[in-house]
């Protein structure tokens, strides 16, 4: 991915419509149809990019053997999705580098919060 370009795939829409329709997250609360228009927005910026998760933990790009358990499954996956597509997860969970090798950290950004 280009600088300045940004990036959705199946999981990250999924959580952010489950954080948008959350009221304690917003500060009020959403219809699915508002949610879904926000979500619908992103496609129509130039920087958006769709990429789809077809990455797997049969042949992980990110070392695989930092696991430690259940809860350490999905955020891992999303930084496997970005190497395999040249990509960046932005993340505001400072913990997730640290569950990472140090060679693979730079495919997360840490937005602080």
């Amino acid at each position: 991915m280009m600088a300045g370009q940004w990036a959705t795939c199946p999981m990250t829409e999924a959580a952010l419509m489950r954080l948008l329709l959350n009221p304690a997250v917003t500060g009020r609360a959403r219809s699915q149809r508002e949610v879904s228009a926000i979500l619908a927005g992103f496609a129509h910026d130039p920087r958006w990019r769709f990429i789809p998760d077809d990455s797997s933990w049969r042949n992980p790009l990110v070392d695989t053997s930092v696991l430690m358990g259940h809860q350490q499954v999905t955020d891992p996956h999303l930084v496997n999705l970005a190497a395999a597509h040249g990509a960046t997860l932005a993340t505001f969970d400072a913990a997730l580098p640290t569950w990472l090798t140090p060679a693979d950290r730079h495919h997360v950004l840490v937005i602080p919060t």
